[in-house]
């Protein structure tokens, strides 16, 4: 899973290569940035944490909750220019969500 624009790409990658995350299970994964500066990029998404930054890849840890969940999706937005009014399709990582 990835978005791209121009020469500037933030590919999301999962612990076990999976497509797609459990609910209340703590995922690990890594946000893999091309031609961007990750110390400047701003990753926004319910239950992700940072964990630390080393060269161009985020580690992050992901604990989506079932409870007050509106859809089986996760949403994660990613800004990655300092753009203040940005197209938030452009900039979104739909990401499934199963239940365990």
């Amino acid at each position: 899973m990835s978005i791209e624009i121009g020469d500037k790409k933030v590919e999301l990658k999962l612990q076990d290569e999976n497509k797609f995350i459990k609910y209340d299970v703590m995922n690990d994964a890594q946000l893999i940035f091309t031609n961007i500066d990750v110390k400047s990029s701003v990753i926004l998404g319910r239950g992700i944490s940072l964990k630390r930054i080393k060269d161009s890849i985020m580690y992050v840890e992901i604990n989506y909750p079932l409870k007050n969940s509106k859809s089986d999706t996760l949403d994660i937005l990613i800004n990655f220019d300092g753009a203040e009014e940005m197209d938030l399709r452009d900039r979104t990582i739909r990401l499934p969500v199963k239940r365990n």
